[in-house]
Parts: C-alpha cells; sequence; structure tokens
C-alpha cells in the first residue's frame, strides 16, 4: 500500500491483501466423519442462499470436488468467473459447520481480524468481483485460483463495533430493498388485474351507468370482423405487401417489425388486413396476453 492510497482512506482503516497474515486462505481436505453430511457445490447455492443439496455423501464415499472443510469464521465465494455465490459460516449458524462439506469450486477464507458477515459483503461487491474476474484464468473453466486471490486488496475498519455498524446498515437496506421488491411484484400482479377488471367492465357496460338515450349495440354490427380479400384479389400476384407473423405484434401493442412477401404467397391461410384495422390476436395464449395493434 502506497503513502497516497493510504492518505485516502477514513481515520481506523486500513488497506491489505487477502493474502496478508490476517487472511487465511483455506486449503482443501476434510476432517473424518460419520455417517453423512450434506454436500454443497457451487450450484447449491445461488446469491447468498443455499437454495439445494447437491447429494448426500460419506467421508469414504463422495466426489472428489467434496473436499473443503467449513470452520467457524470463515467465508466462502464462487471461484468462477463471472460467478457471485458466497456463503460465511459464524456464530449466527455454527450449527451448520458439522452439516456441510464444500465443493473445491468454492475459496474459503477465515480473517483473523474481520468479522465473517462484513467479509460477505466485500466479497459481494462490485469492486471485488470485478477483481476476482480480472485475476481469473483458464481455459475450459475460467476461474482465479489461491496465488491469485492473495493479490486483491480489501479496504475494512479495524475496529470490529464499526464492521458490526456498517454490516447491520447493510442489512437493514437489503431488508428494506427486498420489501420494496416483494410489493413492487404485488403492485405489478395487482394492476395487471385491475386493468383486466377496468376492461372487462367498460366493455360490459359497467364501469358507466348504462344510459337510456346511448344506443348499445354488438361488434359485429360496428365492425367487419376478418373483412374480404376481395380488395387484392385483381391485384398483381407479385405485388409487395406488408406481412405480419404472430411474434411481429407485442404484448403492448405495437407492432415490432414487419415484413415483405408477394400476395401470391399469403393470399390463402392468412388474415387480410388495410391501415385503419384492428388486429387481435385469436389464438392461446396470444389472445390471454393481450397481442393487438
Amino acid at each position: 500500500m502506497n503513502e497516497e492510497n493510504s492518505n485516502k482512506l477514513p481515520k481506523g482503516w486500513k488497506e491489505e491483501k487477502i493474502g496478508s497474515n490476517n487472511f487465511k486462505i483455506l486449503g482443501s481436505g476434510i476432517e473424518r466423519f460419520e455417517g453423512e453430511k450434506d454436500y454443497l457445490s457451487t450450484e447449491s447455492i445461488q446469491g447468498i442462499k443455499i437454495e439445494k443439496i447437491e447429494s448426500k455423501i460419506s467421508y469414504k464415499k463422495r466426489p472428489l470436488r467434496a473436499n473443503m472443510q467449513p470452520v467457524l469464521n470463515s467465508v466462502w465465494f464462487a471461484k468462477m468467473k463471472g460467478t457471485t455465490k458466497v456463503y460465511c459460516f459464524d456464530e449466527t449458524n455454527k450449527s451448520e459447520l458439522n452439516k456441510y462439506i464444500l465443493s473445491t469450486g468454492f475459496a474459503g477464507i477465515n480473517p483473523l481480524n474481520c468479522k465473517a458477515k462484513f467479509l460477505k459483503y466485500f466479497f459481494l461487491s462490485p469492486n471485488f468481483n470485478l477483481e476476482k474476474d480480472n485475476f481469473s484464468t483458464g481455459t475450459t473453466q475460467v476461474a482465479i485460483n489461491n496465488d491469485r486471490i492473495k493479490k486483491i486488496e480489501i479496504i475494512y475498519p479495524e475496529s470490529i463495533e464499526e464492521q458490526i455498524l456498517i454490516v447491520q446498515e447493510i442489512e437493514k437496506h437489503f431488508t428494506n430493498l427486498d420489501a420494496a421488491v416483494k410489493s413492487l411484484k404485488l403492485v405489478k400482479n395487482k394492476l395487471g388485474a385491475y386493468r383486466k377488471s377496468v376492461l372487462k367492465a367498460a366493455f360490459e357496460g359497467r364501469l358507466v351507468e348504462k344510459r337510456s338515450d346511448l344506443n348499445y349495440k354488438k361488434l359485429s354490427e360496428l365492425c367487419d370482423i376478418n373483412p374480404s380479400k376481395k380488395e387484392v384479389k385483381d391485384f398483381d400476384i407479385d405485388t409487395e405487401v406488408t406481412f405480419l407473423p404472430m411474434a411481429s405484434v407485442s404484448k403492448k401493442g405495437k407492432i415490432v417489425y414487419r415484413e415483405k412477401k408477394k400476395i401470391k404467397d399469403v393470399i390463402k391461410g392468412y388474415t387480410y388486413f388495410k391501415d385503419g384495422d384492428v388486429l387481435l390476436a385469436n389464438i392461446t395464449p396470444c389472445f390471454e396476453n393481450g397481442k393487438r395493434a
């Protein structure tokens, strides 16, 4: 660490490489155990949560990659480039230490002067993941190795109390974000249902009270549904016309692209339309999804 960078650090903070004595990179090899344990592959972790157990293993019958031993106050991240999978073992879940064996696809760090959760959020940060990806090598599987992990620098407050306060603040914001995302999903679902109910009511005459001075008619009395192709029957068969496959009409009522075809190729088996017409999908699920233009 040079003096210029040191001067930019907040008071009481320090910068050092993960290869320093304050961060122990855990090696492969596990303790002998009786019975079975849950094996966590890199696929088992999504984000910061265990989503599935790869398999049940015994000490003698286990995959070669099931060879990483979790220890108290250790943080693990997936070494593959482009992945953000992090899990930690601290006082809050130390009962899991005897439950899991991890894959060698994870790197385990045991910090001596740093809280595991603080290190966990560092491993989730864009700064760390950019560095990890830049240091990753390989052909079939691009990943970071232990020698390159040692080169990554971390900045952290030396005060454990300050680390705890930072973790608490991060988790408070994450909790608020999770609640906001949940609310947005709920609102989105309700909005979709409300839109459908409004449209249904509007076209059943229930949105406003029916007025005796208005003349209500069926759609077929007001529109020419699936108009005849007689308007183009005398066109040259090589005349180019606009052709719209179902995919060209979005759920938002937009024509996103157009194709050109000759009349002779589309005169049979397709629906005729012209400028000023309204298009409405009449097949499932396009009709339910509201494809129209």
